[in-house]
């Protein structure tokens, strides 16, 4: 007989959007369905909205949990229960509810070290991620809810520093596999918002992202050449 491994435990935290929250979620069953311990890590009401599906999951016999931590509703001046960009009618319910998601790193963290897992995995939204995961000695692979095709595109962005002057023109993306033109120039707080997140990536382990080969066809090897980094296809 074989020796069989004890299981992962492995702890996930979606950031407060559908398009983020969903994938990642999804993202957790399948991983649960490998024999593997994992932890959702996440607020009240983003809980309220995948909750019936973790049930399932339970039932069919996978590890599979939920972490409740708190919104900071109060100090970021939201009304109780608007918790995800999807509840955010404009862009001042939207900036709060990002600036909600730095306020949650200290019970983040204290999670963190009363329970080391032995794997993290934040939404790439988390910059915060980094440092924490760093200081605590906790291999960290970061989600990214969008394909290799816009990662690369960023990165070719961000790796240009003429993008970022100020015109209204069109701007045409280099080095990428197929000419990409944009209707107009990327805006400066485009440059500091992509590069606090290609920070936040180059500092892990590993980057997941939410996409399949078909898609990224031409891609993942102009983002092995980019990067450096190793792309595996599931």
């Amino acid at each position: 007989m074989g020796i069989e491994s004890k299981p992962l435990k492995i702890y996930m935290l979606p950031f407060f959007a559908q398009g983020h929250l969903i994938p990642l979620v999804n993202l957790a069953r399948l991983v649960a369905s490998k024999n593997q311990q994992v932890t959702i890590i996440t607020t009240p009401s983003n809980a309220q909205l995948f909750d019936k599906i973790i049930e399932e999951e339970k039932a069919a016999g996978h590890h599979i949990r939920v972490h409740i931590i708190n919104f900071p509703a109060t100090q970021v001046g939201l009304p109780i229960g608007v918790e995800n960009l999807f509840a955010a009618s404009d862009n001042q319910t939207a900036g709060k509810i990002f600036m909600a998601a730095h306020l949650i790193k200290p019970e983040i963290e204290n999670f963190l070290k009363q329970n080391p897992p032995h794997v993290f995995i934040p939404d790439i939204m988390f910059t915060w991620s980094e440092s924490t995961a760093k200081d605590l000695q906790i291999p960290r692979l970061v989600f990214n809810p969008i394909s290799i095709f816009d990662v690369c595109m960023i990165q070719a962005i961000q790796s240009h520093p003429e993008a970022f002057v100020l015109d209204s023109g069109p701007y045409q993306i280099p080095g990428l596999p197929h000419p990409l033109t944009l209707p107009i120039k990327p805006s400066p707080g485009f440059a500091r918002l992509t590069e606090s997140l290609i920070k936040a990536e180059n500092g892990s382990h590993g980057v997941i992202v939410n996409s399949f080969n078909e898609l990224d066809e031409g891609y993942t090897e102009y983002y092995e050449n980019l990067t450096g980094r190793k792309t595996k296809r599931k």
